[in-house]
């Protein structure tokens, strides 16, 4: 399955539909903002994430997280829609 429909853990993929550019992202369970353990924290996956985005060259983004806790520091990042389950 991850051959047809790679997972986007701390990766972003950006697509062109009908000429215009959009970003997918996902970001891991990270527990927490800053490192905990073995976890880098969600301000580090996040800077992994969004390194090098420009939303006027790769588009809007829509990320998919499994926290909510995300929104905020996302939204910094000019993030217009984050879905977290």
């Amino acid at each position: 399955m991850r051959r047809r429909l790679p997972l986007l853990i701390n990766e972003r993929r950006t697509l062109e539909i009908g000429g215009e550019r959009l970003t997918v992202a996902g970001l891991d369970y990270a527990g927490g903002d800053e490192p905990s353990g073995r976890r880098a924290g969600r301000l580090a996956d996040i800077a992994e994430t969004f390194g090098g985005y420009q939303a006027r060259r790769d588009g809007p983004a829509i990320v998919l997280s499994h926290h909510p806790h995300a929104f905020d520091l996302l939204a910094g990042r000019g993030v217009p829609l984050t879905l977290s389950g």
